[in-house]
Parts: structure tokens; C-alpha cells; sequence
């Protein structure tokens, strides 16, 4: 019987991804039936539903890049967690899962309508022109000069596993948004002295309580000026899906131009039909 099964060759669809943070190129194929019955079924939650959903993208990948993603562990360290999102778009094209009805609430009257979307007209990118995997090494700093002490926060982009290692601290606690970017995308905090301009110590990112802490006691206006710098200059490459959206109860004339689509969403929802 396995030699039998062996040959039923069921012509899997590929297709080129282009992942726009390690600007690289990989092929993925379609979703099976197996590995998404893993996910339906799977009484996780949190950060293990998330890594079972990392390991199915990864074993999708039928042609990885030059040197990168040899083993899964690897494709942790190496892949940004924007650039999961270019890899479920083009699992979810191969898999011809592009076009589907959303449920969606309009923000003004708090209806909710079922919406015909198609992915492909959603889309957009902004890509990194640096060097295949050079983005993983770039830092950007934000400077915090106060009455005693100056802070430089050295932010980087997360990749899966900075992502799971978070989770994991944060385990099932509710978490402030704003908080949790910080978290994921602050690499080290250096403190030096005012006075002599000596270093003081450093709050590395696996100094997850000291680093929690700094950013709850940060300043409104100090928390946006980290988040918008690296929303601005990092955050601003990867996949976005965006469509116009036009409220259907004609009473509430409700319009936005850029409501975006969240590929997760889509992606529990493409498995589960």
C-alpha cells in the first residue's frame, strides 16, 4: 500500500514568494488537508498555536533561500515575523484560498456585514534594499536625554523566535499593545551617567521584567517617540492588505479608505471551510 501511495503524485501548486524584510525569494506550495487538520483540531492556544502554525508555513517552503532556513530552529532565528505574512499570502494563493466572504463590523454603527474580499486587491509591500538577511544586523537608536541619566534604546526587527520567547514571558497575562511592540522590538536599553557620561548598565532584551518595567514607567510622549521612530524606519517594510470599506446600511454612510486585513484572520478562516 505505501509504494502505491507513493505514486499518486497530487501536483501540489507552487509559487514564488518574495519576502520583503530579508529581501530573498523562496517557493512555497499549497495547504494540505492533513496539516491544517492539526491546526482545526489542536486544543492550543497563545505562543503553541503559534509555533504549530510557524512549523505548518516552514514545512510549506519547498525551495528555501541561499543559506538560509536549513532547519526549523534556523527559520526561527532567521525569518522576521512581517515576513510570516508574505509567506501565508502566497501559501493561501497557492492554496487558491485568496477570495473569501469576511465578516466585517463597521466602526461607526457596529453592524456587522458579510463582505466579499479578494486578497489580491488588497495588497501591497514595501521591500528592503539591503543586502538578503542584512536587515536582521541593522539597529536603529532612540535617545532619551533626562535629568540624570541618558538612555539609548537600540531597536530591531523580531523575528519568530524574539516573538515566541515574548509570548512566553508574558504566559496569559492581558497586555497593553503598545507594550508588547516595545517588548518585541527592543533589542538592548544602555543607561549612562549625565554627569560623566559613563555607562551605568545595560537592560538587555532576555531582561524581560527590567525591560517591562522601563516601558511601563516611560512617559506617554517617550513611549510614542519609540514606537513611532521604529514604525517609521524598520516598521515600515513588509506586506499590507488594506481595502476600502463602505458601511452597506445606507444610514450610516460610514467610509474607510485603508481598513487593513488581518492575515492570521484570514488564514483560520481559509482552514476552516
Amino acid at each position: 500500500m505505501p509504494a502505491m501511495l507513493d505514486m499518486i503524485d497530487l501536483d501540489y501548486p507552487e509559487t514564488t514568494c518574495h519576502l520583503p524584510l530579508l529581501n530573498t525569494q523562496c517557493t512555497v506550495r499549497c495547504l494540505t488537508v492533513g496539516a491544517t487538520s492539526k491546526i482545526r483540531t489542536s486544543a492550543t492556544f497563545g505562543h503553541t498555536m503559534i509555533n504549530s502554525i510557524n512549523e505548518l508555513i516552514y514545512r510549506c517552503i519547498v525551495q528555501k533561500p541561499d543559506g538560509m532556513f536549513e532547519d526549523f530552529n534556523l527559520f526561527r532565528k532567521q525569518l522576521p515575523t512581517r515576513d510570516r505574512d508574505a509567506l501565508l499570502y502566497s501559501i493561501l494563493e497557492a492554496s487558491e484560498s485568496l477570495e473569501q466572504v469576511f465578516p466585517i463590523t463597521c466602526p461607526q454603527c457596529g453592524r456587522t456585514f458579510d463582505v466579499k474580499l479578494k486578497l489580491d486587491d488588497c495588497f501591497d509591500a514595501v521591500l528592503y534594499d539591503g543586502e538578503p538577511g542584512s536587515i536582521l544586523d541593522v539597529e536603529e537608536e532612540v535617545v532619551l536625554n533626562l535629568t540624570k541619566a541618558t538612555v539609548k534604546f537600540y531597536l530591531k526587527v523580531p523575528t519568530l523566535d524574539r516573538e515566541r520567547r515574548v509570548l512566553l514571558h508574558v504566559g496569559q497575562r492581558n497586555i497593553d499593545p503598545q507594550i508588547l511592540t516595545m517588548l518585541l522590538t527592543i533589542d538592548r536599553v544602555e543607561v549612562y551617567r549625565k554627569d560623566s557620561e559613563e555607562m551605568e548598565g545595560v537592560i538587555r532584551n532576555i531582561d524581560f521584567d527590567q525591560l517591562e518595567t522601563l516601558c511601563n514607567r516611560l512617559r506617554l510622549k517617550q513611549q510614542k517617540l519609540i514606537t513611532d521612530h521604529y514604525r517609521d524606519t524598520l516598521g515600515k517594510y513588509g506586506v499590507s492588505l488594506k481595502f476600502t470599506f463602505s458601511c452597506p446600511d445606507n444610514a450610516c454612510g460610514y467610509i474607510e479608505k485603508d481598513m487593513p486585513i488581518d492575515l492570521m484572520q484570514w488564514f483560520f478562516r481559509a482552514i476552516s471551510e
